[in-house]
């Protein structure tokens, strides 16, 4: 009987493990070493909003900056990353509105104006995924 639980628990805990994945993010193009980059990983439901799923930060190293979102469940999410040179956690903007530091999103599609969800969207699956962001 031990053993016919033991089993099915390594079974269940095996299924879930299988259900996750690590996201695992670059951005390559960082001008200068100042500051850090954040990676934000956001759903639908809370994209560009004050909370993200996740938030890592990172430092710089030969303009490359990277970073790992563990154990993810399959679904749709997007991820916004911001080079905080002054490292006060947030995006720096110009009187006029315009961003101050530079960013980039998942997919690199930029457009004038804020980001969007349905340019920034992608899926995980039960495998692990790599994305380079561009800023």
């Amino acid at each position: 009987m031990k053993n016919l639980i033991y089993l099915a628990f390594l079974f269940l805990s095996l299924g879930s493990q299988a259900q996750s994945a690590d996201l695992s993010v670059e951005v390559s193009n960082v001008s200068g070493t100042k500051g850090i980059v954040i990676f934000s990983l956001f759903n639908k439901k809370n994209f560009m909003g004050p909370s993200p799923l996740s938030s890592l930060r990172a430092k710089i190293k030969d303009g490359l900056a990277s970073a790992s979102f563990k154990d993810l469940k399959p679904g749709e999410y997007g991820v916004i990353a911001l080079h905080d040179k002054n490292e006060n956690g947030k995006m720096d903007y110009s009187v006029q509105g315009m961003p101050l530091e530079d960013y980039g999103v998942s997919n690199n599609t930029l457009t004038f104006g804020p980001p969007q969800w349905e340019d920034a969207a992608f899926i995980i699956e039960s495998k692990d995924k790599e994305l380079k962001i561009r800023f």
